[in-house]
């Protein structure tokens, strides 16, 4: 009876062992974050998409949407360096939407100012300017750009380290405990 009992609890341990391994691992093999950025060329807007690992978005669908009715005003797929060109839409407020499957999908608002209209219109502090062969390319995306958004995550490396060692001492406290030997007599 002590004998079933301690092998209960030693599968139990495992399992949990097990769980809580899976666990940490599932976890962070989900995180997979798409981003984008929108350039505004002379006639037309290049949408880059690219995920927080480095890799582009290859074939991913860009959509240009008028957020008032939800129409959609232009539609694109990325190339192999995950770019996309959609031509030049009237100056107002869209809704950039890139889907690269597999539920990553990015959306971000942007203005496009007119055609005539100086760079200081551009609302964004972040707002810089790319030169292009064709002539200068306004960045319209308020979220990170590439290098910000695939810059080494130390912050996720940390707390990854931390629950290892979390998982580590809950061990070594599990299996540190002896079973109780009750004595017949």
């Amino acid at each position: 009876m002590a004998s079933e009992r301690m092998g209960a609890c030693s599968t139990m341990r495992r399992t949990l062992l097990l769980l809580s391994v899976w666990w940490v691992i599932s976890d962070s093999a989900a995180a997979h974050d798409l981003g984008a950025q929108v350039r505004l060329m002379d006639k037309h807007l290049e949408v880059e998409a690219y995920f927080d690992d480095g890799t582009w978005a290859r074939h991913a669908t860009v959509e240009l949407i008028r957020p008032i009715d939800r129409v959609s005003v232009a539609r694109g797929r990325t190339n192999e360096k995950g770019r996309a060109l959609l031509p030049r839409p009237s100056p107002g407020q869209y809704l950039v939407r890139v889907n690269a499957g597999a539920g990553h999908v990015h959306e971000e608002l942007i203005s496009v100012p007119a055609a005539n209209s100086p760079r200081a219109e551009v609302s964004s502090p972040t707002d810089a300017l790319a030169p292009e062969a064709s002539g200068e390319a306004i960045v319209l995306s308020s979220g990170p750009s590439y290098e910000e958004k695939t810059r080494f995550p130390w912050w996720k490396l940390l707390l990854g380290l931390l629950v290892l060692v979390g998982l580590a001492t809950g061990t070594w406290f599990i299996l540190r405990q002896r079973p109780v030997h009750q004595s017949t007599g």
